[in-house]
């Protein structure tokens, strides 16, 4: 059993999940990320390219690397386990984790990373890169039950039996490099396009699994498959287009935008490059037997090769649609709103995130020091946002830190480089 435990603990803890190519810069996160309408230059690559061709777009700008993380877990918030760490967790404690999770529910743990906002821009023009990984784990009550309570069970008898069948992981990883031109339509009108190229680093995913734990006897089944290719770094390669639309009133002083990403793109996954492994155990009172050796996908069984393509046809970037809105209050604030409709089935890359709705707001009592604060929803998940930034002129400093219902937090800090 104990033996079955760790093998439980192996698969089920290291569960991965999926982000959008929409690389974060730490002025968009200090405002919620309400920035479709108030990205320029190079950030208006990301966000709208339609925005390059909006009076006041800056004739050149500049952004270097930067650093953006996010995670956290539903329905016990991150923080309630982070409070418990190092010490004892008594049993009302667990009881109560296990009731919010529910009979049929899953403990969810996510987490992403952004490189970016790496961009330079020159007037209408701009060329972008970012890379951003990915990773989701969904824990079903049973395998949570497992962890927390060993194979004793909840009520310390060892006679329940534990049943998880619903777990999934996923964890990718891909960049992209993006030349965004935007033209004015008229005095107050623009539109623009991206277009795209992307590198997928790598995709590690597991589903349909199936594991039983008896008093007797425990069996788990929970394939995984890899798709990387040990000698590249691009596992594949694809296209893709956004297109924007971008409005300004007379004064200038209210801008709307619509962005349509992935309109078109053609990346997927390449189901030949891998390998993957059928991660069975089997562990009874008088014997065991396992098998989570790695097979090369190109001498895996036919169903083993059918589920790549599966895995390979279903996480793709799905279009998302973005509808923006700024507004120029005074001198000193801005506001401004976006909703996020993303596309696509339940394992299409960004589609967990579930669509997104934000405000934010930029405050400027000193015009060298912006102080920002947003919020936003993602799926079930609300996020709070703050930042503060220096304006030096040429050269703008920002950072910005979120926090999350779901316990998580989010980091970020950039530089830029601004010319008129």
């Amino acid at each position: 059993m104990r033996r079955l435990l760790l093998v439980l603990i192996a698969v089920l803890v290291a569960t991965p999940v999926a982000a959008q190519m929409i690389t974060p810069n730490p002025r968009a996160a200090g405002m919620g990320f309400a920035y479709g309408a108030v990205a320029r230059g190079f950030s208006a690559g990301f966000y709208n390219p339609a925005n390059l061709g909006q009076s006041r777009n800056p004739g050149f700008t500049l952004g270097l690397p930067m650093l953006a993380v996010d995670y956290g877990s539903e329905p016990i918030p991150f923080q309630e386990f982070k409070d418990h760490e190092g010490e004892f967790i008594d049993d009302d404690v667990k009881s109560d984790w296990l009731d919010r999770i529910g009979p049929n529910g899953s403990l969810i743990i996510r987490g992403t990373a952004d490189i970016g906002e790496i961009g330079v821009s020159i007037g209408p023009l701009a060329v972008t890169v970012g890379t951003v990984g990915a990773t989701r784990a969904d824990l079903p009550h049973d395998a949570v039950e497992l962890l927390l309570y060993g194979n004793a069970g909840q009520d310390g008898s060892g006679s329940d039996t534990l049943e998880f069948t619903n777990g999934t992981m996923s964890t990718w990883a891909a960049s992209r490099v993006g030349l965004s031109l935007g033209l004015p339509i008229g005095h107050r009108m623009s539109i623009g396009v991206t277009g795209k190229y992307i590198a997928g680093h790598g995709l590690a995913a597991g589903r349909d699994g199936t594991a039983q734990l008896t008093p007797d006897s425990g069996y788990v089944r929970f394939p995984v498959i890899v798709l990387v290719d040990e000698d590249n770094p691009m596992q594949s390669d694809g296209f893709g287009v956004d297109l924007g639309l971008g409005w300004r009133s007379m004064d200038d002083r209210l801008r709307l935008g619509f962005t349509a990403y992935d309109i078109y793109n053609n990346f997927e996954w390449d189901p030949t490059k891998g390998r993957a492994t059928t991660g069975d155990a089997f562990v009874s009172v008088d014997s065991s037997a396992s098998d989570f050796d790695d097979v090369d996908l190109a001498d895996a069984t036919d169903s083993v090769r059918a589920a790549a393509e599966r895995l390979a046809k279903d996480a793709i970037f799905a279009p998302t649609y973005r509808f923006s809105g700024a507004y120029q209050v005074s001198s000193m604030l801005l506001v401004a709103a976006d909703a996020v409709i993303r596309t696509g089935n339940e394992f299409a890359l960004g589609k967990q995130f579930g669509n997104e709705f934000s405000f934010g707001a930029e405050v400027r009592i000193l015009p060298f020091l912006p102080l920002r604060g947003g919020i936003r929803t993602q799926g079930p998940r609300t996020g709070f946002n703050g930042g503060v930034g220096l304006d030096l002129g040429p050269l703008q400093i920002d950072g910005a830190v979120g926090k999350r219902t779901d316990g998580g937090w989010a980091y970020g800090v950039g530089l830029s480089l601004i010319g008129q």
